[in-house]
């Protein structure tokens, strides 16, 4: 009877996780309920065997029914009386019109099967479903069926159904041809019987296809590894029948045993009863607390009753290694609750004991990290606790010693978290090892490697990993054991600890098939063995055999989901304008957390279950970007180690912005960079250049994104960290180390960057170690490109050039296409940094005439020895021809042409005076209508039709300088048109009228209408009016010889001025800038220098940066703050001595600033 009981429980824990099927057969239709009166029964399989016998035998009786096979005598009915009338006998001996569903099976279709067999041709079970208010089944009746049946439980027909779903399975020949005629049928059943525990109520189990399917399931997965296979049976079961039953692995449940007294109908009642109710019993256990239990929590019941209530919590958690999804919203509620600890120094050191070990066990379970002001009010009132003066007993003692050491454990987790190391090894210190039981050794241990992890202390990670032991019979920690060797690159040690576990863990669930703790560690498990196979192409991927519906990947899912949405920060104050032109306004107190909460116990989530979010080659990191994003203001390292451990370079961004390093001085700056210059020591250490390809370890990952974040602190860091950094950067790409590494051009600009011109000039010799060849794969490039130019070339000792140059012609002279490429781009540069012997000129001359393309023509022209009219002529012709051909080409493409630099770089020495005006004009109107059809698309058809309009008044300029200011008609038509069209794309052409007011007239001139559009014209114009400035700066022009033109730019001057008063930091740039041109050529008066005096005050404190300043305004307060800084410094030049200009002054020599600005000079003209 106990064992019928137990198998009776495990059924209905199938029940409860929606992994168990029926078979119902004719038996049970015998509950049957009638309708009216009728003598009609239902018949069981012998009685229809002796309808079958009088058909073909009449009253003889030989053979004898004891030797006749059921379905032949059917065989043999339907070749004497044909199919109608073997259907005749059936549906004589199922009277389906003269019987209703009874109470019993309603009980039946109520439990929550997952789908229903059953054999019987009555529509019964059907009819009771009907009833049934708590769930809904379809109704399979033929193969066709099947289709699109899943959403819902099914009642499965297998052999027909009344009154005309033919045809009825019954005779030989019917059975023989089953499993082709109805493969879907058989595939269906074969599937259920695989995954799920199967039941049969009313089923002799003789059927012929039944014995087929599950000697099928044992031919293919051994009778050890199929689900088990229950038959319910209402009287006791012949010895020899019980034997045969177990040879076929089917598992006998006698009702009889268990209810001898009851009748067979009270038997079936007793048994759905039971059922029921240990299915509410189990979804109760795995709900774990009804919402009713929150009504007892409260933020003002006494600290006694929270500990009470949480103890009792705690005893009752089903076991699960995380908590699943489902239970977040009311976990959260009790977690929200105890959020207020205040008053907790006022209660009895043992109450707050009792309730800081219930508060962490309970955060615990839950999955979510302790908060700072929990920590900090937990460990003080810790060290309040004074043993030694509590009036207790020993034991007492004791206990309260062990609570101790549990809450230190779970704060030396939180410190971990928060990054805060001297807290950490504070925390250690008090932590006694030799009083933790097994669990919370290895809770240390972890915790221990993790912070050897977090610190990239390889060594220390790799002697703690190897000396730690784990108890055999132990299935959780060798998961966190194994997560952890696989992040270090110990992919197969992973493996095989990971593989051990996985075969404890499947036979402790032999025994224990429900358990939520097993079921969630095997989950785990086998998800975490599969990251680390993927990354082995090729290799097979191990499946759960768990009977749970717990899936890591759908909970992995949920929170993904709710992650990825965007959460908007909540108003403190809202408010509504009403009809009646009032308004309401209404005050938000406190801040809504959920979206942080998620954030964190989703980190807790991976943690929990030994993930993370790239191991290896293979990524898991959907929910990486949403979380980072959440939680990089509170737990800034943690989620920094995410991202590198990931090598997700779009999140580095969140890490060390602008507005960050503002608020840090320089000895604050370095503090930080040296902390992440350790790591990245430790990460050139551990990589490996086999590694290169596909990362196998968190330091090789680490390696794709740290170069980003340090570069950040080069901006303002000291001199000292730049040379450590210039010199760690030098022995890693001597080391060849660089191809590991990913954006190191990012990483290699700033440190370049961040040294002045003077600074430069003192480390050329080691800069020019590095390697020459570009890497494309970490985006190396070559560091001498990120130098600047000074005003005279650097001497280099006699030793050095000649290393560097004969390295340099290493290059050149290799077959690479790309060795010869970055050979020359050194050459090049160097040309301008450094003193060039006369042989080195003439050789690199020699190379640029060789190649013979447009930017080699641009560089030989560069130079000052070099200014050939020929070459000169080669650029404009070159740049023609591909302006032609790019204006007849529907698409924007810089990749094949379409960059017109090197013509705008010489255009001050071009005299266009000895070209068709007409036919240049034509092709640029030609070229820029061809690219307004992408202006939208794309920024390079803006750059492009930028660059158009800086040619066409390199044009005119070149046309008024060299006299040539009287035009024909068609000239001034085809510039006419020309401007019109641009005109068209820019709403307007100021630059253009200015050049036809002050320079040479091609349209007439409207004196108001400059006025106008000076006022009225946006940022781009105001761009077309700076490029203009810069091209009359190319050549030359004397713009005080020429009243119009002094004119003009004056009063462009002054309404510029104006409006930069006035204007937001996104236009001020632009503003900035071309009042800076504007200034050379002295238009400003004392009264427009006064007003962008005070505009210059204001930007002082306008271009602060904020704690909260999203990226866009970050951008237009460093713009503005550099500009306006560049500025100042002109107007320092000019010797304007007024208070704001040496405020500028000060900022520009201030340590605290970023090199930007500090490289900005401020010196006086002699």
């Amino acid at each position: 009877m106990y064992t019928d009981l137990k198998q009776i429980k495990e059924v209905a824990g199938a029940l409860a996780e929606h992994h168990a099927a029926v078979m119902i057969g004719s038996g049970f239709s015998k509950n049957a309920e009638k309708i009216g009166v009728t003598e009609n029964k239902f018949l069981d399989w012998n009685q229809l065997s002796d309808m079958f016998y009088e058909k073909v035998y009449g009253a003889n009786t030989y053979p004898g029914k004891n030797y006749s096979s059921s379905i032949r005598l059917a065989q043999e009915a339907e070749i004497m009386i044909g199919r109608p009338g073997v259907e005749k006998v059936l549906k004589q001996a199922v009277p389906d019109d003269d019987y209703a569903p009874s109470e019993l099976y309603l009980k039946l279709m109520q439990l929550p099967w997952k789908d229903v067999f059953t054999t019987n041709y009555d529509t019964l079970l059907e009819r009771a479903a009907d009833l049934v208010t708590n769930r809904r089944y379809n109704t399979v009746v033929c193969q066709e069926d099947l289709v699109n049946s899943g959403n819902a439980p099914r009642i499965i027909k297998l052999h027909g159904s009344f009154p005309s779903h033919r045809p009825f399975i019954i005779t030989e020949e019917d059975y023989r041809t089953y499993p082709v005629k109805f493969a879907a049928m058989v595939n269906t059943v074969q599937q259920s019987l695989l995954e799920n525990v199967f039941c049969m109520i009313g089923f002799s189990c003789e059927d012929p296809n039944f014995i087929s399917w599950i000697g099928w399931i044992h031919d293919h997965l051994g009778k050890s590894s199929s689900q088990k296979i229950y038959m319910v049976s209402v009287l006791h079961i012949p010895e020899a029948k019980q034997r045969l039953y177990f040879e076929r692995n089917i598992v006998l449940i006698d009702l009889e045993a268990i209810w001898p007294e009851k009748n067979i109908s009270e038997r079936l009642g007793a048994f759905f009863e039971l059922l029921e109710d240990e299915v509410k019993k189990e979804e109760k256990h795995k709900q774990w607390f009804e919402w009713s239990v929150l009504d007892k929590l409260r933020p003002n019941m006494t600290f006694a009753r929270k500990s009470n209530l949480l103890r009792k919590l705690r005893d009752t958690y089903p076991g699960w290694i995380f908590l699943p999804w489902d239970l977040k919203k009311r976990v959260s509620h009790v977690m929200s609750q105890l959020e207020v600890v205040n008053g907790i120094e006022k209660v009895s050191p043992q109450e707050q004991l009792d309730y800081m070990y219930e508060h962490v066990k309970f955060f615990d379970l839950g999955g979510r990290p302790l908060i700072s002001q929990t920590v900090e009010l937990f460990c003080k009132t810790l060290q309040d606790i004074k043993d030694e003066e509590l009036d207790i007993s020993k034991e007492e003692k004791y206990i309260m010693c062990a609570k101790k050491q549990t809450v230190y454990l779970h704060l030396l987790r939180a410190y971990r978290e928060m990054a805060e190391w001297d807290e950490f090894e504070n925390c250690r210190k008090k932590i006694d090892e030799s009083a933790l039981d097994y669990e919370e050794k290895q809770f240390l241990y972890a915790e221990e490697s993790r912070r050897e992890l977090f610190g990239f202390r390889a060594e220390n990670l790799a002697k703690h990993l190897e000396g730690w032991k784990l108890s055999t019979g132990d299935v959780y920690w060798p998961l966190i054991k194994g997560q952890l060797l696989a992040m270090t690159g110990e992919l197969g040690k992973a493996e095989d600890i990971l593989m051990d576990n996985l075969m404890r863990v499947r036979k402790q669930l032999m025994k224990k098939s429900h358990s939520p703790y097993l079921i969630s560690v095997e989950e785990s498990t086998v998800s975490l063995i599969n990251f680390i196979r993927q990354s082995s192409y090729g290799e097979e991927l191990e499946k759960c055999i768990h009977e749970g519906a717990l899936s890591w990947w759908d909970e992995n899912e949920k929170y993904y989901l709710n992650l990825k949405s965007e959460q908007p920060g909540r108003k403190r104050q809202t408010t509504k304008y009403n009809f009646d032109l009032t308004r309401s306004i209404t005050e938000h107190f406190g801040i809504d957390n959920r979206d942080i909460f998620i954030a964190m116990e989703y980190w807790r989530f991976f943690e929990q279950t030994g993930h993370s979010f790239r191991i290896a080659n293979v990524t898991c990191k959907d929910g990486l970007d949403g979380s980072v994003k959440r939680l990089c203001k509170y737990y800034p390292y943690w989620s920094l180690m995410q991202v590198l451990n990931a090598q997700e370079k779009k999140c580095a961004d969140y890490f060390w912005n602008r507005t960050e390093l503002a608020h840090l001085s320089m000895e604050e700056v370095d503090e930080n960079a040296k902390e992440y210059l350790e790591v990245f020591k430790t990460v050139i250490q551990q990589t490996k250049v086999e590694n290169s390809i596909w990362s196998k370890s968190i330091y090789e990952q680490a390696a794709g994104v740290l170069p980003m974040i340090l570069a950040r602190f080069c901006y303002k860091c000291s001199v000292k960290v730049l040379d450590e950094l210039l010199e760690l950067l030098l022995q890693m790409c001597l080391s060849n180390k660089q191809t590991i590494f990913q954006e190191l051009k990012d990483l290699i600009k700033a440190v370049i960057e961040g040294y002045t011109l003077d600074e430069q000039e003192k480390r050329v010799d080691k800069i020019l170690q590095f390697p020459i060849a570009s890497d494309r794969t970490s985006k190396y490039w070559d560091p001498v490109r990120y130098m600047e130019v000074p005003e005279r070339p650097y001497k280099l000792k006699p030793s050095i050039y000649n290393k560097v140059m004969l390295q340099i012609r290493q290059e050149v002279e290799a077959k690479n296409p790309q060795q010869v490429e970055d050979g020359l781009n050194r050459f090049i540069n160097l040309k301008n940094i450094i003193c060039l012997e006369k042989i080195d000129e003439e050789y690199l001359t020699e190379l640029l005439q060789n190649q013979a393309t447009i930017r080699s023509q641009c560089i030989l022209y560069m130079f000052p020895e070099d200014k050939n009219k020929n070459t000169l002529m080669n650029i404009v012709e070159e740049t023609f021809d591909m302006m032609r051909t790019d204006g007849s080409i529907q698409g924007v493409s810089f990749h094949g042409g379409g960059r017109y630099d090197e013509l705008i770089y010489v255009l001050g020495d071009v005299h266009f005076c000895e070209y068709n005006i007409i036919e240049w004009f034509q092709v640029m109107l030609k070229l820029v209508e061809t690219t307004e059809l992408w202006i939208e698309r794309t920024s390079e058809a803006k750059e492009r039709i930028r660059q158009c309009c800086m040619i066409a008044q390199g044009i005119l300029i070149s046309l008024y300088k060299d006299g040539k200011i009287l035009l024909t008609q068609e000239e001034k038509r085809a510039i006419a048109e020309y401007v019109q069209k641009i005109e068209q794309i820019y709403c307007d052409v100021v630059s253009f009228k200015i050049i036809n007011e002050g320079l040479i007239q091609f349209e007439e001139i409207n004196k108001e209408e400059l006025t106008h559009n000076l006022w009225m014209c946006d940022s781009a114009n105001i761009n077309l009016v700076k490029n203009y400035l810069y091209i009359l700066s190319k050549y030359g022009i004397e713009i005080r010889k020429n009243e119009n033109l002094y004119k003009c730019l004056c009063q462009v001057a002054t309404i510029l001025t104006y409006r930069f008063i006035n204007a937001n930091l996104e236009e001020a740039n632009e503003f900035i800038q071309t009042l800076t041109m504007l200034e050379k050529y002295e238009c400003f008066s004392e009264n427009i220098i006064s007003l962008l005096a005070l505009k210059l005050e204001l930007l002082l404190q306008e271009t602060v940066l904020e704690k909260y300043d999203g990226e866009k305004l970050i951008y237009d307060k460093m713009h503005c703050r550099i500009e306006a800084c560049k500025f100042a410094s002109e107007l320092y030049k000019k010797k304007y001595d007024m208070p704001i200009i040496m405020e500028w002054k000060k900022i520009s020599e201030s340590t605290d600033e970023f090199i930007e600005i500090r490289k900005i000079e401020f010196e006086r003209e002699m």
